[in-house]
């Protein structure tokens, strides 16, 4: 199947998709078997085909990827949105992971330059919501995770990757599983029953 990761470099998750005999979604068109087979070095074997996006887009009509963004939108988001269309068109399944809120005042677990390397990074947040919005709107197989900040989360996100990965053939169209790393703040609903019980105390007392 072909999977799409989000972020599409997150070169932990994409090893992992390859291992299990899926293919991975990237915007560079750039495939795990032109980076083992060919030697980057060699002027004569070049495995990078710059007929297609991110290197030409020389015959795209850009007005066609219009779909996804607005007219206003920056020329910047609009470009790196189209390198998206072959990952929002071909998916059968997804893996998104979620920026990690939960332990921002915690040591981090790898240095910057490793984290880029394992988990990649969403570069233009404008462009990485509309992509993710795309992704979630098809009926096709999710699941979201929370990068992992230690060594026993790092050992689960692994795992529910794998398991996804082992059954997703068999999972039906649309279904989400979320293994997200739950916030331990509350939510707007929450903070509004608290206010209105507080209204509601305060009229019983000024009675």
């Amino acid at each position: 199947m072909k999977i799409a990761v989000v972020p599409d470099m997150a070169m932990m998750v994409v090893n992992l998709v390859n291992k299990m005999g899926h293919e991975c979604l990237c915007a560079c068109n750039i495939t795990q078997d032109d980076l083992e087979n060919h030697e980057i070095t060699n002027d004569d074997e070049c495995f990078i085909d710059y007929t297609k996006p991110p290197f030409n887009m020389k015959g795209y009509n850009m007005n066609e990827y219009m779909k996804y963004t607005s007219f206003d939108e920056p020329s910047g988001v609009k470009g790196r949105v189209i390198l998206y269309d072959n990952i929002i068109k071909n998916s059968d399944a997804v893996i998104i992971i979620n920026e990690n809120t939960h332990t921002k005042d915690e040591i981090k677990m790898y240095d910057t330059l490793n984290e880029l390397i394992l988990f990649s990074c969403i570069s233009c947040h404008n462009a990485y919501d509309v992509l993710v919005h795309e992704l979630r709107r098809k009926k096709i197989p999710r699941l979201e995770l929370t990068k992992p900040s230690s060594r026993d989360e790092l050992i689960k996100f692994i795992e529910n990757i794998t398991e996804f990965l082992e059954n997703v053939e068999q999972l039906p169209n649309g279904s989400v599983i979320d293994k997200r790393i739950k916030s331990c703040g509350i939510s707007l609903d929450e903070v509004s029953e608290i206010f209105k019980s507080d209204e509601t105390l305060g009229k019983k007392d000024r009675r």
